[in-house]
């Protein structure tokens, strides 16, 4: 089973979450939610390998994929192939401000600075 208000594993005869203290009640169908899941990747202005990149948040949801929101574009050199920290930080962190004040919740990182993943939960539509 899982909580529906923190989305913690719990055993089946769980009657409170041990990781956010929410009632389990009964009644509530578990099938019927659904989480999307985010993640902030980045992509170059105009092709591959141009000197202008910036970062975007993708995410997956019942309906598919789609584009969530994105930082404005920066310059760096054209023979860095990864986002400059020193230069990107700023708008990554605007960007993941966004995102938590959309709903959106941190589930942890790859382990590149900028990738971080999110999710959040989704009512189905019956």
């Amino acid at each position: 089973m899982i909580c529906i208000k923190c989305g913690a594993q719990l055993p089946d005869e769980a009657n409170y979450c041990w990781k956010c203290g929410q009632k389990i009640e009964s009644d509530t169908d578990v099938e019927d939610l659904q989480w999307e899941k985010c993640e902030i990747i980045y992509g170059w202005l105009d092709g591959f390998f141009r000197d202008e990149l910036y970062l975007w948040a993708i995410a997956t949801g019942p309906e598919g994929d789609y584009c969530i929101c994105q930082t404005p574009v920066w310059k760096q050199k054209k023979s860095q192939y990864f986002p400059d920290e020193n230069i990107a930080s700023a708008y990554h962190t605007e960007l993941v401000d966004r995102l938590i004040k959309d709903g959106w919740q941190p589930v942890g990182r790859n382990h590149l600075w900028w990738n971080d993943k999110f999710r959040r939960r989704v009512k189905k539509n019956s």
